[in-house]
């Protein structure tokens, strides 16, 4: 390599780590921590919430071993979540 070639290479990699770099420093990430202090009422609704988003994971989970099971195409989320209201009616 001549020496143009390698001070270009030279010059893209710089160009290209501070790019990153810069990149990287744009990225700022924060946390923040919570806590909710919720009456007796609130604690309720959130159980409920908690449960009936645990038993549509596991309904979508079970739907889709056992048509993976049979062979047949899995169902897609839209097609879950149309399952799910139309049993709506049906599930306490």
């Amino acid at each position: 390599m001549d020496r143009s070639s390698l001070e270009t290479a030279a010059t893209l990699w710089y160009i290209c780590s501070t790019f990153i770099a810069e990149e990287e420093e744009q990225k700022m990430v924060r946390g923040y921590r919570g806590e909710l202090d919720l009456n007796n009422a609130q604690q309720t609704l959130c159980r409920k919430h908690a449960g009936a988003a645990r038993w549509a994971f596991n309904y979508g989970l079970r739907r889709k071993q056992e048509a993976y099971k049979a062979g047949q195409k899995t169902p897609t989320a839209i097609d879950l979540h149309r399952e799910i209201n139309a049993l709506k009616p049906s599930e306490p």
